[in-house]
């Protein structure tokens, strides 16, 4: 499925620039739905996989997984070296579309369904400028494909309306995470669909991963000449680990016996679906479209197949929150990119690409210049935390962190903890006494955690 992916990359390499192309929309002047694609305002495809950090892809560090796509991506686009999101799901997501840290919004774990009580935090869209909402206003079309994970059963009128309220045109995928204890397999699960004319769930059978890239194929073939953005939220790798079909991996299924192995399976059928994605898309609209690829969080424990020091997802040690970050578009310089940024940057980068105003009072920062290929001024720090339950506390846990170039101060239950990158993707513990250099970057990175945690 994935063999037409490296030709069509490189034919859209060669493509010129659309005839087309409009002018910049003057200053000031209101956003209007666009008729045409132009340069300044591309399509943008958000491709985030599910518990994947930067163990789990050669283009990091050597691994046990098999990613020849996402492999041949890194090889022609931008690899950045310091990418971060929160330790969970749903944090991730949200600081990514509302531009805010889980802090502001609340969500700092995983958003519950199964289970869920009336009073669970709620992520209300009508208190953010969504990202959804903000391209929309300046003409694009909008779809979130894939896991939402971003609502409980208790939003109001329809939570399965939630991803709508939120401002995409469509929402097509999960509600939330599959959950075998609840019957759900990555062949039998429950399909949201739903629009502004309301929402439907069907039971579906089709693997979920394959099931995703249709859905995102299908609605992209339907825009036309409207630029569009799409956040393809992929169920894979996440657990349940369920096998998939022989087809879209290399491996011999029978030989997959343990987790390790089954999470490279799931991964690698991901990888054959986005070259499938990637490869399907006309090459006219691939020339107009800016890549985005992610790991939502780190590679769970149960999977982590890596010399790295434990744990991982869910705590602030590089395992859990150090994921790998991809960008290509028709005009990109490979390479890789070593200024640190974080999922909130997703927000301003997307809206700055799009040509769309940027939103206010959020904690994203644009990293499109580096998209661009253009020096531009990187964060000097980054701050990572996930808190148990959602909401504004008491926290049952709580942890976080913030990091620079060089050192990642760790608060871990009010313990505050200096750590060093160790230059092979790990991280050790600094002994006392600190040098100038260790107290000066205490100091910074402790004023960075009295700024954020609550």
């Amino acid at each position: 499925m994935s063999g037409a992916l490296p030709g069509l990359l490189l034919l859209a390499l060669a493509l010129p620039p659309d005839p087309g192309a409009a002018a910049h929309r003057p200053a000031g002047r209101p956003a209007a739905p666009a008729t045409s694609v132009s340069p300044d305002r591309p399509n943008v495809l958000v491709v985030m996989l599910d518990d994947w950090g930067v163990d789990r892809f050669d283009a990091y560090a050597p691994s046990t997984s098999r990613t020849p796509v996402l492999d041949f991506v890194a090889s022609v686009g931008l690899r950045f070296e310091r990418a971060y999101t929160d330790p969970v799901c749903s944090p991730t997501r949200a600081a990514a579309l509302t531009g805010r840290l889980g802090v502001r919004t609340g969500v700092s774990t995983g958003m519950p369904w199964f289970n869920a009580t009336p009073d669970d935090h709620l992520l209300d869209p009508a208190t953010v400028d969504t990202l959804p909402e903000l391209l929309g206003a300046a003409g694009y079309a909008t779809a979130a494909i894939g896991k939402w994970h971003l609502t409980t059963p208790f939003w109001l009128p329809d939570p399965y309306m939630h991803p709508v309220d939120f401002g995409f045109d469509l929402h097509k995928g999960p509600i939330t995470n599959l959950v075998p204890g609840q019957g759900d397999a990555y062949d039998d699960y429950d399909l949201n669909e739903a629009t502004v004319h309301g929402a439907t769930q069907t039971r579906a059978s089709v693997y979920a991963t394959t099931q995703q890239v249709d859905d995102a194929l299908t609605w992209i073939g339907r825009q036309a000449d409207r630029p569009w953005f799409c956040w393809l939220a992929l169920t894979a790798p996440h657990r349940p680990w369920d096998l998939p079909p022989q087809e879209l991996v290399s491996v011999d299924l029978a030989t997959v016996t343990s987790p390790e192995r089954e999470y490279d399976a799931v991964l690698e059928a991901a990888d054959t679906e986005i070259g499938r994605l990637l490869g399907s898309l006309r090459p006219a609209v691939l020339q107009r479209t800016i890549v985005l690829i992610l790991g939502d969080n780190g590679t769970p424990k149960s999977a982590f197949d890596s010399p790295l020091v434990p744990p991982k997802k869910g705590t602030v040690a590089e395992g859990g929150v150090h994921v790998p970050l991809l960008a290509w578009h028709a005009g990109v310089r490979p390479g890789t990119v070593p200024d640190l940024v974080h999922a909130v940057d997703l927000h301003a980068t997307i809206l700055e690409l799009a040509g769309a105003p940027a939103a206010h009072d959020t904690d994203s920062v644009s990293f499109a210049p580096l998209v661009r290929g253009t020096p531009a001024g990187a964060r000097e720090q980054v701050y990572v935390a996930v808190r148990r339950p959602n909401g504004t506390g008491p926290w049952d846990d709580e942890s976080s962190a913030a990091l620079d170039a060089s050192f990642k101060l760790r608060n871990e239950d009010g313990f505050l903890q200096l750590w060093r990158f160790d230059g092979d993707g790990g991280e050790s513990v600094v002994p006392l006494p600190y040098s100038p250099a260790q107290e000066a970057a205490f100091l910074e990175l402790a004023a960075v955690l009295d700024a954020l945690d609550p």
